[in-house]
């Protein structure tokens, strides 16, 4: 998968567990990583307002990380290198070649390639249309990207940054 953390998380809860029996946790595997988790936390402060019991909440949460789908890009290559996806030569050579992967999460948890992008600006333009996608398409899909964008480098086409926002509200609209 994309981690340890959910393997983490399940030895944290044997742990408290033997601390305080009479305790009952239940652990949702996100299969993701960034904004997804995030998308859950809300949901499950969502259903708890709405007085749902831990159970059902947690029930609810497995369904909802079934219509969650994270696309993503990297800011360098390098990152790929240290986590072993890509050989040293690949990332060298890509990032000479401003090589930019459109990168997705899938239904397992592992992170997988879409695509590839000479720029930022083509891969950015690309995760657009991607959510774009999907929130035509795809009634019980949410889509959202943490993009792995720095700061100074966050420079897009005219309209660009608006266009992804209104992808991402209707996206967002979904949730709601």
């Amino acid at each position: 998968g994309v981690s340890g953390t959910f393997q983490a998380a399940n030895l944290a809860t044997d742990e408290l567990l033997e601390d305080y029996p009479d305790r009952k946790i239940r652990l949702v595997d996100s299969r993701g990583a960034g904004l997804g988790v995030g998308i859950l936390t809300c949901r499950g402060a969502d259903y708890r307002a709405e007085g749902k019991s831990l159970d059902e909440a947690a029930d609810l949460l497995e369904k909802d990380v079934l219509g969650l789908c994270e696309f993503f890009t990297v800011g360098s290559l390098e990152y790929l290198r240290r986590s072993g996806r890509v050989s040293g030569a690949t990332a060298a050579i890509g990032e000479l070649l401003d090589i930019k992967p459109l990168l997705w999460g899938d239904y397992e948890g592992h992170i997988e390639a879409c695509a590839k992008f000479r720029g930022r600006k083509r891969v950015v333009k690309a995760i657009l249309e991607k959510y774009k996608k999907l929130a035509v398409d795809a009634v019980d899909a949410y889509g959202f990207s943490n993009g792995g964008y720095e700061a100074d480098n966050c420079t897009f086409e005219p309209g660009t940054a608006e266009a992804m926002a209104e992808a991402y509200l209707s996206l967002l609209h979904k949730l709601i």
